[in-house]
């Protein structure tokens, strides 16, 4: 596989007025940031990633810059991840359903990609028996999983992250966690701190509506963040400088984002939770954090309804079959209030008519 098709068919979605499947947040308001002359400076000492950025993670997360490795965007920290640890590329499980681009990375480098199950009937839980049976010894390197979990929101138990740290330094085999929405949980504790043989990814872009900046980070042991900062020699070489500046400046003003962040979320999850719960063709395992959910449709018509919102409405969604589970769609509410109700307006007139 060349290329992701979930993310090809997102970036096609553009044109559509209102989408209520798009996962990050609303755009960060420049005021927030209250950006200064030096927020932008073009050029830095920033050969092996900006030091003050990595130590402002680094002092985030409880864990010393050398664990740091910056990277351009969570895409670019898993990719780097995967290219680090599948050398060869061997076994690799997956979570489904799940992110398609954390299925496609593997399945690039040669690896042989086998999904494990997140079940509907367990509110998606993260079930390490379902990992263990499924390894392969000698074989299996890496397992691949994300927390807050994409498409359903739901959050991996302590108890299951520290059985799965277990399994892997028994069993030998690396975790990958991609944690870009671990950011709206209350309890950030990432999985990197729980084991060496955990390595965590995320970035500035879904929780706090700065995308463009393309700022994102792996949090992993010495050796391997060691190694991963030698590898992206052969990919981005170092962050631009401007995004480095300026996610430092962000992280100097989380608190007055968060709060704009969390004033907008929490009233949007009520007004998504009361539709979905209202409309009796739909279901979904309410999402405690972050901006998205997955809603299952009864007699699982959701082509059709995906066709009809795009034909007729001017709205888009998308569909479970890109996340591996067929019947749903993801659901996201993370834009502004009255985007959000105008878009839920046009999902109930589209379903109203089927």
């Amino acid at each position: 596989m060349r290329e992701s098709q979930y993310i090809a068919w997102a970036k096609s979605r553009e044109r559509f007025r209102y989408n209520l499947g798009r996962s990050s947040i609303r755009p960060c308001p420049l005021d927030d940031l209250a950006m200064r002359s030096e927020d932008v400076a073009i050029c830095g000492d920033n050969a092996h990633g900006w030091e003050p950025l990595r130590e402002i993670i680094g002092a985030r997360y409880e864990v010393s810059a050398d664990r740091v490795v910056l990277a351009i965007g969570t895409s670019m920290a898993n990719h780097l991840a995967c290219a680090t640890v599948l050398d060869p590329p061997g076994h690799v499980l997956v979570e489904t359903p799940g992110y398609e681009p954390l299925a496609a990375l593997p399945a690039y480098f040669g690896s042989d990609v086998e999904t494990f199950p997140r079940h509907r009937e367990a509110d998606w839980a993260l079930d390490v028996d379902e990992i263990q049976a499924r390894l392969r010894p000698g074989l299996t390197r890496l397992v691949i999983l994300s927390d807050l979990h994409n498409p359903t929101g739901q959050r991996a138990s302590a108890e299951a992250l520290e059985a799965l740290a277990s399994l892997a330094e028994d069993r030998d085999f690396h975790v990958l966690v991609d944690e870009v929405y671990l950011e709206f949980a209350s309890d950030r504790r990432i999985a990197a701190s729980r084991s060496p043989r955990f390595i965590s990814t995320c970035s500035l872009t879904k929780a706090y509506g700065l995308d463009g900046l393309r700022a994102g980070w792996i949090v992993a042991s010495s050796s391997i963040a060691e190694q991963l900062r030698a590898l992206n020699d052969l990919f981005g070489i170092i962050m631009p400088h401007p995004s480095e500046r300026l996610a430092a400046r962000a992280f100097e003003r989380l608190d007055v984002i968060t709060d704009g962040v969390q004033g907008l979320l929490a009233p949007n999850r009520v007004i998504a939770n009361d539709f979905v719960e209202r409309r009796t063709e739909l279901d979904w395992v309410a999402p405690a954090w972050g901006p998205v959910g997955f809603v299952k449709v009864a007699g699982g018509r959701v082509g059709e309804l995906i066709d009809l919102l795009e034909r007729e409405y001017d709205t888009t969604a998308p569909p479970g079959s890109f996340f591996g589970a067929d019947g749903y769609f993801r659901l996201a509410f993370g834009m502004t209030h009255d985007d959000l109700v105008a878009g839920l307006d046009r999902l109930e007139a589209a379903l109203d008519r089927m």
